[in-house]
């Protein structure tokens, strides 16, 4: 076990001290807040923290956390100190909504690898346009294209992205080149190459499911590239399912039923803005949670929603059809009975 811990640690990046003491390490918001207790060692989760190979300060020789109830005066008014924020100013991006960013911790991150799934393939439209407002987010433009790389499996299932539907949500069409990679070695050669072009906004890698060659090491030299070229790198999963990858946050989306417009309430069928239900599976700088959100196309923006909680269009339903042939008689005995006097 303590060989297995080395090997993540290393691939990783981290020191292996934070998988003993029961992995009892606080989350960054919880840290030095409220009654919990200091950590001295306690940041050593987080992508920010300037730990190397190597690198032993700050850690007890006894390789375990050691739990303190005041700040080392080395590291007073540092990393250990509750920020507004997880992620420094530069590495994120604002969503549109205060409570958003906040949940997210600062901002969706804009450098390095982000993974977004859903649970079947028929909600691939929804990470498709949840992709794609956050392209509108980032400001994509022709000078700034996006790159969309796509396998032959996900491309046949989910079909090409809508020129006219990227308006939508702030995107022009001349900003989307998109990449059919015919088999998923390819896809992944692209997306590397692409992850050191810092002229582009935004790199989205569309895959079908979980596979292998997405595992923890794929996806930490993915992270890695766009890391140090400062570009944010999408990795859309159709029907995939978490498993642990180097992607710093992953978001499992769902289509929700549209809002009514507000303008013409009286007609409840309308179809409304888009709705995402989001859920933040995995974050290094703020806690899990699930939110609603609406994709304002006025605003370019999202904004959080609550939960309808009802049917995408209640009613009565379908009548059966007439023209079909007779259905089958109920199981039972039919009896030809006659009535007398």
């Amino acid at each position: 076990m303590e060989h297995l811990r080395e090997e993540i640690a290393r691939i990783e990046d981290k020191p292996a001290t934070w998988f003993q003491d029961g992995n009892e390490v606080p989350r960054r918001a919880e840290a030095g807040s409220g009654s919990w207790n200091r950590w001295e060692a306690g940041e050593a989760r987080s992508s920010d923290w300037p730990m190397k190979r190597g690198h032993k300060e700050d850690f007890p020789k006894s390789g375990r956390l050691k739990r303190t109830s005041t700040v080392p005066a080395a590291m007073s008014g540092t990393a250990l100190q509750p920020r507004p924020c997880g992620l420094s100013a530069g590495e994120t991006a604002s969503l549109g909504d205060d409570v958003l960013d906040s949940a997210l911790g600062g901002g969706f991150p804009v450098r390095g690898l982000a993974e977004l799934h859903g649970d079947a393939v028929r909600d691939a439209g929804s990470l498709a346009g949840f992709a794609m407002a956050l392209a509108g987010r980032l400001e994509a433009a022709p000078s700034r294209p996006v790159l969309w790389i796509t396998e032959a499996p996900a491309l046949s299932e989910a079909g090409l992205p809508y020129p006219m539907g990227l308006q939508a949500f702030g995107v022009p069409a001349e900003a989307l080149t998109l990449v059919a990679a015919r088999r998923l070695e390819e896809a992944l050669w692209a997306a590397e190459e692409a992850a050191r072009c810092a002229a582009l906004s935004l790199v989205v890698l569309e895959v079908r499911g979980n596979p292998r060659q997405l595992g923890l090491e794929g996806t930490r030299r993915l992270h890695l590239r766009a890391r140090g070229t400062k570009i944010p790198l999408l990795l859309l999963r159709q029907s995939g399912h978490a498993e642990a990858t180097a992607a710093p946050l992953r978001l499992r989306i769902r289509p929700s039923p549209a809002r009514p417009v507000a303008d013409l309430a009286d007609r409840p069928r309308l179809i409304g803005a888009p709705v995402f239900r989001l859920a933040v599976e995995k974050n290094r700088f703020a806690p899990p949670c699930r939110i609603d959100l609406v994709w304002s196309s006025h605003d370019r923006s999202f904004l959080c929603a609550p939960s309808s909680g009802g049917k995408p269009l209640p009613g009565a339903v379908a009548a059966e059809t007439a023209d079909r042939p007779d259905p089958a008689r109920p199981a039972g005995a039919n009896l030809a009975l006659r009535l007398t006097g």
